[in-house]
């Protein structure tokens, strides 16, 4: 992700009039406000899984659902999205747009794997869970039906 931002920033500063054929001010300073409060989102983040964020944990996993993590099941995923449109707003650059819009495949790719995981590990407790938080969080709760109720079937497969 980091690496084609920067490819397209190197453009974008070509002046290239192709490449970024408008600019707005309002809505530039509104990319970069969305921006910084998805830094600001990422460290709450981080604070709220406290030793659950660690990949050796000191302790036992224990599933975190307090804090931000009543609005998303995923909140980190929820901000690289969220960043993503701000990086577009921000720079209202084509080139940066096409770039960044790979993190949202390998995003919402992820979002499975680590449900299966998280199910997995945690049971019944997540099954439950994944029925009161939505993964992404409004508005990103209509995103490839990962809110879909989970029957008690399908968390069996899952954990086998």
């Amino acid at each position: 992700y980091f690496f084609t931002f920067a490819a397209g920033c190197l453009i974008w500063v070509l002046n290239s009039r192709w490449v970024h054929p408008f600019q707005s001010r309002k809505v530039q300073l509104f990319g970069a406000a969305v921006m910084m409060a998805c830094t600001f989102g990422f460290i709450k983040v981080h604070v709220d899984m406290g030793d659950s964020w660690y990949p050796i944990p000191n302790q036992p996993p224990h599933l975190v659902t307090d804090g931000i993590f009543q609005h998303a099941r995923h909140p980190m995923y929820a901000l690289f999205l969220w960043a993503t449109v701000g990086t577009v707003l921000a720079t209202l650059n084509w080139v940066i747009a096409w770039c960044v819009s790979g993190v949202v495949l390998v995003t919402l790719q992820r979002i499975k794997t680590e449900e299966r995981i998280l199910v997995q590990i945690f049971g019944e407790q997540y099954v439950q869970y994944q029925r009161k938080v939505s993964a992404l969080g409004s508005p990103w709760h209509f995103l490839l039906g990962f809110d879909r109720e989970m029957t008690p079937r399908t968390t069996q497969q899952q954990r086998e």
